[in-house]
């Protein structure tokens, strides 16, 4: 929860509001940028019947892995050349107690297919 004071308009002068509600966000800070750390992930559901999981944000970067259709997979939006991914941080299959980066394509219009994730 964050305190708050009001500095325009109606309403109480001050008070407390809650950051998330069902793993969502309900505010975000204006002022500044928020580290990946700071953020809450947000979770996604696959609506395709598999998506790839890249090293990178590319459909021709080398694949690490793959979900299937109703798995709920958690990180963040990412723009790639106006490509929308989803960054998502998991441990490392190849190396014990170490984490990877992957990456999933949202909307697969760019290669022929339809969406591919949908938010929760």
């Amino acid at each position: 929860r964050v305190k708050y004071q009001k500095m325009d308009g109606a309403g109480p002068d001050i008070g407390w509001v809650s950051l998330s509600f069902k793993n969502r966000p309900l505010i975000q800070p204006l002022y500044f940028d928020l580290d990946e750390s700071e953020m809450i992930p947000e979770q996604w559901k696959v609506i395709h019947d598999r998506v790839a999981k890249r090293s990178e944000p590319n459909k021709d970067a080398k694949m690490v892995g793959g979900a299937r259709k109703g798995d709920i997979v958690n990180g963040f939006a990412h723009m790639q050349e106006g490509i929308k991914w989803l960054k998502v941080k998991e441990p490392d299959p190849t190396v014990k107690g170490k984490d990877m980066t992957c990456y999933l394509l949202i909307d697969g219009s760019s290669v022929g297919l339809g969406n591919l994730l949908e938010r929760v």
